[in-house]
């Protein structure tokens, strides 16, 4: 999945791997035939899809949580810099 967005689903993962597998299909036949391969799939086949969309929600995790200190920052730095005058 080099340069491959990774989704937060599972199935999402799989359909896309599905999808480059099978570039001919047309977008209906991806989604009946890898609906179906999926649900016909046992856990530990469908392991390694669930543990990248795990991957992909601690990265999501992580960048929301550094995003939202560096607004809290932002704000902090123009409270500091209005100093009133008297």
């Amino acid at each position: 999945m080099e340069n491959q967005q990774i989704s937060t689903s599972a199935f999402l993962n799989y359909l896309a791997q599905y999808r480059r597998e099978n570039p001919n299909k047309s977008a209906k036949d991806i989604a009946r035939d890898g609906g179906a391969m999926w649900r016909g799939m046992t856990e530990e086949e469908r392991q390694p899809f669930k543990d990248m969309a795990d991957r992909a929600r601690r990265l999501q995790r992580t960048k929301v949580k550094r995003s939202k200190r560096r607004k809290t920052l932002r704000r902090k730095s123009k409270r500091n810099s209005r100093k009133k005058r008297v």
